[in-house]
């Protein structure tokens, strides 16, 4: 398990009640995901995500878009075949 990973993860053990209980955990499903401003292809992508299997928050949805928080704090939009389809209830 890279170690970054392993990281967040036990920050988010350590933090939980910080997140609401409508937040979740997913990870991302391929090599390669967008980041997009938007819930849509029409916004524009703010980062490229090269880590298969990275844990992600979940924060809201709009259709087919999935809210997201990294371990870096970054957020944005992802399409949800992007994501794992197991939910990581903390």
């Amino acid at each position: 398990m890279p170690i970054i990973v392993f990281f967040f993860l036990i920050y988010c053990l350590c933090f939980e009640d910080l997140y609401s209980k409508d937040e979740y955990f997913l990870t991302l499903r391929n090599e390669k995901v967008n980041l997009r401003q938007g819930p849509s292809f029409d916004y524009p992508i703010k980062i490229l995500y090269k880590k298969k299997f990275l844990p992600v928050l979940i924060q809201d949805s709009s259709d087919n878009f999935r809210k997201i928080r990294d371990h870096e704090n970054n957020s944005g939009w992802v399409h949800i075949s992007q994501l794992s389809k197991k939910r990581r209830q903390l």
